[in-house]
C-alpha cells in the first residue's frame, strides 16, 4: 500500500530549524510568531496546513501551550514532519517561544 504525502528531507529540516532558531531564540514575542515560522516553511516551499489539507488558518489561546502543525508542500501533505510550537506567555505579557520542525 503507498503511503499518501511526501517525505521532508533532512538537510531542509536543518535549514528550516536553523533558520526557525535564529528567528526565536534569546528573545521574547508581544505575540506568537506564527507567521514569522510559516513565512520560514514558505521560504523552502512549504507552509503550514489544518486537518483538510487546506493552508492553517486560526486563533492561537492559551498562555501555556504545547502543540503541532501540520505542513504541506506541492506533493501534498508531509508525513514525516510537523512543527512544533511552545509558548508561554509572562507575566509581563510577553511570550518565550520554542519551535522546531520535528
Amino acid at each position: 500500500m503507498k503511503k499518501e504525502g511526501m517525505r521532508l528531507l533532512a538537510n531542509v529540516r536543518k535549514s528550516i530549524n536553523n533558520q526557525i532558531h535564529t528567528a526565536t531564540s534569546k528573545t521574547y514575542f508581544d505575540h506568537i510568531p506564527l507567521f514569522t515560522l510559516d513565512n520560514i516553511l514558505k521560504e523552502k516551499g512549504y507552509w503550514l496546513i489544518q486537518e483538510d489539507g487546506e493552508p492553517w488558518s486560526g486563533i492561537l489561546c492559551g498562555e501555556n501551550v504545547n502543540t503541532t502543525f501540520d505542513i504541506g508542500g506541492v506533493g501534498g501533505k508531509v508525513r514525516n514532519s510537523v512543527l512544533v510550537l511552545s509558548w508561554y506567555k509572562m507575566p509581563s505579557g510577553r511570550y518565550e517561544i520554542v519551535s522546531y520542525v520535528s
